[in-house]
């Protein structure tokens, strides 16, 4: 019930603030400002996404190679030469 007030809320705060066009032109307009930060946002948030990524496959790897190098170890003990 909340959710449903807050975007009649929005809908009615975004038809106000333009009021020369008709609402069903207002409602779905953006500034350019807002899809700049809209832009900015969504590439912050991918650039994010991403590194954490590249660290969790980094772990990953990491983790990997410690333990085969661990395996190695013991079959290296394992032939004694």
């Amino acid at each position: 019930m909340h959710i449903i007030m807050f975007v009649i809320a929005v809908v009615l705060l975004r038809v106000r603030s333009m009021p020369s066009q008709p609402f069903w032109r207002a409602i779905g307009k953006k500034s350019d400002i807002e899809r700049r930060k809209m832009n900015l946002i969504l590439r912050y948030i991918i650039r994010q996404m991403a590194v954490m990524a590249v660290y969790a496959l980094l772990a990953f790897l990491a983790l990997y190679s410690f333990f085969e190098i661990i395996n190695e170890v013991g079959d290296l003990s394992k032939r004694q030469l």
